[in-house]
């Protein structure tokens, strides 16, 4: 993406320019040096100060045109810029307010104030803060070594990395970062953001580990383990009842008295033996 806006790049002997095809700011990346954002800075304190204005005055004071646009991919640009070095908030659509960083930015009366708001607009850049840690307290690589890395770490082309290598060299040293030899001193940077920018870059070495892009994989339901003793018995069986005692037997004796004198012999016979007596034998057999 082309940036129309002469002041939306910088010249290879400032602080570096971006090829035709710009590096994108979703990256983590800049584009954009930081001796563009110190001036755009003061451009925009000219007409909002501490208040809220519309994004269109904005335009118009960095284009220094009374008929310049909010719009277009150019605008997108410039204040995805002046956002992502924390310059501007957005606070409605199509409003915008200075930061306090882009307030002391602005200020150069306060030049101790001055120079920290750089040196905290260069850390503030994702990938400015990794490479600066990275060499903290030593010399920086050549510009090809520091080119690669913006091409890998962050998935830019050749030539998208090579500028976004002289831009991040020109800011550090614009901010007093890095030193004309190389050297990188993070001593002027505010200790608190130092530690938050450190947090941060915990959390993505963290999400880069496990595998995924920012995204959480769906929490899996973990079986209940399983009953290993034995079936359940819920409702056991009641206890046998008790046993009943034994009925006994006992010997039954009855005192009958029948008058058989009217019988016939054979039923007198029959009557007997029913009575036990079957030995008993018919009378004169």
């Amino acid at each position: 993406m082309r940036v129309a806006d002469n002041d939306a790049t910088e010249t290879a002997a400032g602080v570096g320019t971006i090829g035709s095809n710009k590096v994108r700011s979703k990256n983590g990346v800049a584009r954009v040096g930081l001796k563009t954002i110190d001036e755009q800075a003061k451009k925009i304190w000219n007409v909002a100060r501490t208040s809220e204005v519309a994004e269109v005055q904005i335009a118009r004071a960095l284009a220094g045109k009374a008929d310049a646009k909010a719009s277009g991919g150019g605008w997108r640009a410039r204040i995805a810029m002046l956002r992502l070095y924390g310059i501007v908030d957005k606070t409605r659509e199509g409003f915008f307010k200075m930061t306090d960083l882009g307030i002391a930015l602005a200020n150069t009366g306060d030049e101790a104030g001055h120079q920290q708001a750089l040196r905290t607009a260069v850390v503030r850049i994702p990938a400015n803060s990794l490479i600066l840690k990275r060499y903290d307290g030593g010399e920086l690589p050549g510009l090809d070594t520091l080119a690669t890395e913006f091409e890998f770490g962050y998935s830019l082309s050749n030539a998208d990395a090579k500028s976004a290598a002289q831009v991040f060299l020109a800011s550090g040293k614009y901010a007093g970062l890095v030193s004309d030899g190389g050297h990188v001193s993070l001593d002027g940077t505010p200790s608190d953001l130092r530690d938050e920018l450190e947090e941060e870059q915990g959390e993505d070495e963290d999400l880069s580990d496990s595998g995924i892009d920012g995204d959480t994989d769906a929490e899996q339901e973990t079986p209940p383990p399983a009953d290993t003793r034995g079936p359940r018995r819920d409702n056991p069986p009641p206890p046998p009842p008790p046993a009943l005692p034994a009925l006994t037997t006992s010997p039954v004796s009855l005192s009958v008295k029948l008058d058989m004198s009217g019988w016939a012999v054979d039923d007198v016979l029959r009557v007997l033996g029913a009575l036990g007596y079957e030995s008993t034998e018919r009378a004169g057999s």
